[in-house]
């Protein structure tokens, strides 16, 4: 009995321990967490530099900012060709257009080499209302304005006076390579049709307009001229998104891969298939994740499935080591 009493003891001062210690590191966690939030509130939105100076300082800014906060900013470029990239950007300045700058920050920062680390585009950046995907190696437009619906299921061949490839090359030099070409697939289709990158890479003489030359399924070629449209700037952002919902779509129906976009997870039953098709869109915190990990499980456990899909097309990535206990199980 001595013993027994002894044991339970030593259990009970294990558990109180394990739940203090489990205590602390959440307090700790989530003051680190909220004082990041804070520091974040504090960032001023983003202002377009009206002169050479300001550009040169945030230049150097940027310079400075990167080796200081990234743990290894020179695994895939040596220092020396990081200044050297700088110094050409910074000597080229006073002859460039903002487009230009900017385009020379975001290649700057696509250099480090991973894909945490890159120049945001200015939400006072526009775009043109189409979208594409790619299909292999063509690119078509799966959604587009109504003005411009001959553009519509048709094959991406030129923009401006340049050969699709040729801009698909200069892209690629503005987003993170770490990733890998599935990333750079991934991201192309939104600096493809943003005017002002297009304009500062010199495919488009000017942001205001763009000419995009396409191709049908009968090898007929055309163009079209769109004009852009605001991102998200606040005044029209409401105005964009129902606009947006008028757009129509090459599919006759939604893909599976694109419905319920707004949802960090989500899984569906493919019947004739025997197959489940989860949506990992995003992470949306250890409770919310294992309350739905239990669930697809357990619907796994009770329904006849031969397969389970997980789409992560559209996850833009993060610590994925709690999908691991999910994914071994199923």
């Amino acid at each position: 009995m001595k013993g027994r009493r002894s044991n339970h003891a030593n259990l009970r001062l294990y558990l109180v321990v394990t739940v203090a210690v489990v205590l602390v590191v959440s307090v700790f966690v989530g003051v680190r967490q909220y004082r990041r939030w804070v520091q974040l509130r504090q960032i001023p939105p983003f202002v377009m530099p009206s002169s050479t100076n300001a550009w040169r300082e945030d230049l150097r800014y940027l310079a400075a900012e990167i080796p200081k906060r990234h743990k290894n900013a020179f695994h895939s470029v040596t220092h020396a060709q990081f200044e050297r990239a700088v110094a050409e950007l910074d000597s080229a300045i006073p002859t460039l257009n903002n487009d230009q700058i900017a385009v020379g920050l975001m290649r700057i920062t696509a250099m480090i080499g991973d894909g945490h680390t890159q120049y945001a585009m200015p939400s006072s950046f526009h775009f043109f209302p189409l979208e594409f995907y790619w299909f292999g190696d063509t690119l078509r437009v799966t959604r587009v304005a109504p003005q411009y619906r001959r553009a519509l299921g048709a094959r991406l061949v030129q923009i401006g006076d340049t050969k699709v490839e040729d801009v698909y090359a200069a892209v690629s030099t503005l987003v993170p390579r770490g990733e890998g070409e599935l990333w750079l697939r991934r991201l192309s289709p939104l600096y493809l049709r943003t005017p002002e990158v297009l304009h500062g890479l010199g495919v488009l003489p000017t942001a205001e307009r763009g000419r995009f030359t396409f191709e049908d399924d009968t090898g007929t070629r055309f163009s079209v001229d769109f004009e852009p449209v605001p991102r998200t700037e606040q005044a029209y952002g409401q105005q964009v998104r129902a606009e947006q919902a008028q757009w129509l779509l090459a599919a006759k129906a939604e893909p599976l891969y694109r419905q319920r976009s707004n949802e960090s997870l989500w899984f569906t039953y493919l019947e004739s298939d025997q197959t489940v098709f989860f949506k990992f869109n995003g992470y949306p915190g250890y409770w919310p994740f294992y309350r739905f990990s239990r669930r697809l499980l357990d619907f796994i456990d009770h329904h006849a499935v031969k397969r389970l899909v997980v789409d992560l097309r559209h996850n833009g990535g993060g610590n994925m080591t709690d999908l691991n206990g999910c994914c071994c199980r199923a």
